[in-house]
């Protein structure tokens, strides 16, 4: 039963999962979501995921996500260098970002 039990725990520990930290304010008026993994996880579906938060951030405020900073960690990946994704964004006007892309 312990090695059964053991055995778990070290998959759990290989495979563990995402955690988001949420949105935080910066001293510089941005905003930074991060996630971090205590296993091996798929750093692409992180960085969606976190992504995908600081647009709902934005769209609750009324605004659309500008993306100023994505950082991720790169492989390979071991106990002390685990899959991470930071990305730091501002929310704009709606206004402002068409007149923005219109001007091109």
């Amino acid at each position: 039963m312990k090695k059964i039990l053991l055995s778990l725990f070290g998959i759990g520990l290989l495979f563990g999962c995402a955690a988001n930290d949420g949105v935080v304010r910066t001293e510089k008026g941005t905003f930074i979501v991060s996630a971090g993994s205590s296993g091996i996880s798929d750093l692409s579906d992180m960085k969606a995921e976190s992504t995908e938060e600081a647009s709902s951030f934005c769209e609750n405020r009324g605004q659309v996500l500008q993306v100023v900073r994505l950082r991720g960690t790169e492989p390979p990946y071991y106990l002390t260098h685990l899959p991470e994704v930071e990305i730091e964004f501002m929310c704009s006007d709606r206004q402002g970002s068409d007149t923005i892309a219109s001007s091109r």
